[in-house]
């Protein structure tokens, strides 16, 4: 999982690699670096974007070799589109987020959310 993949789309170079130090994919391209971190969901066995500064990418996945591949087709698109303003000048990293897993009480049927 160490090896670097290298993918060209509209004179975009972006690769992808795994950083074992921070559990997370580290996204190169022509607008910087950016950290997409997976994780695993039991019930619904598939990784997820658990963490993002590639705006708009949210990912779902069975393996985490096909969540590097989710990356690579999905990332020059995003980050042309949600990273660059009108005049090519690359944004900053937006704070993205991420909602924390929402456990429901059980008892009177309507379910309060618990923290």
């Amino acid at each position: 999982m160490n090896r670097t993949l290298e993918y060209d789309a509209s004179d975009q170079n972006v690769s992808v690699a795994w950083d074992e130090r921070v559990g997370a994919f580290q996204v190169t391209s022509d607008l910087g670096t950016f950290r997409v971190e997976p994780a695993w969901h039991e019930r619904a066995q598939v990784f997820y974007t658990a963490y993002t500064e590639v705006e708009g990418l949210f990912i779902e996945a069975e393996t985490l070799d096909e969540f590097r591949e989710i990356i690579l087709d999905m990332t020059p698109d995003l980050l042309r589109d949600n990273h660059m303003d009108a005049t090519g000048q690359v944004l900053p990293i937006p704070d993205i987020p991420v909602a924390e897993p929402v456990r429901l009480e059980q008892g009177d049927g309507r379910g309060r959310a618990l923290a």
